[in-house]
């Protein structure tokens, strides 16, 4: 057994996972490290690359779902399906626009992003008004959102 690999990384013991395990094994694998194309032995593969748990996959592709499914939806249906028309009555059009996208960049709590949060708001707010259609605000909400979480996943894996 190798000193410091994580248990699930390890091979199983006779499943010869690649050339170099069961090289390790005394086994013969037909290849040698470093062996071209002018060798007698073919060269060995390289190593498979390791893999995270396949839960931890599936945990990402949930959080995906909620960022980029669940959270346009329901945040649209507060802030253009219902706080905005209902500002709309009060006060003019453009105001709504801008009161709802003020509240938009504010529960997002981040003062950082708050002004990007706000010109998004408005933007998905302007959208509204002009093509009165609520999908349209959820499929370039989720878009957004789904840019964003793509940013994220990149500077995680450090790309």
């Amino acid at each position: 057994m190798r000193a410091g690999a994580p248990a699930h990384l390890l091979p199983q013991q006779g499943a010869g996972t690649s050339a170099g395990d069961a090289g390790e094994r005394g086994q013969d694998t037909g290849c040698l490290p470093g062996a071209g194309l002018r060798g007698r032995r073919r060269a060995c593969p390289a190593p498979s690359a390791e893999r995270p748990p396949p839960g931890r996959q599936a945990a990402k592709a949930v959080y995906f779902v909620a960022i980029a499914v669940c959270a346009p939806v329901w945040e649209e249906l507060i802030f253009r399906g219902f706080l905005l028309p209902s500002l709309a009555n009060h006060m003019p059009t453009p105001a709504a626009v801008a009161a709802s996208a003020a509240l938009f960049g504010a529960v997002h709590f981040s003062l950082q992003h708050f002004l990007p949060l706000c010109l998004l708001g408005g933007v998905l707010g302007a959208l509204l008004v002009r093509t009165r259609s609520l999908g349209a605000c959820v499929a370039l909400h989720a878009l957004w959102n789904s840019w964003v979480f793509w940013q994220l996943a990149c500077r995680a894996a450090g790309a």
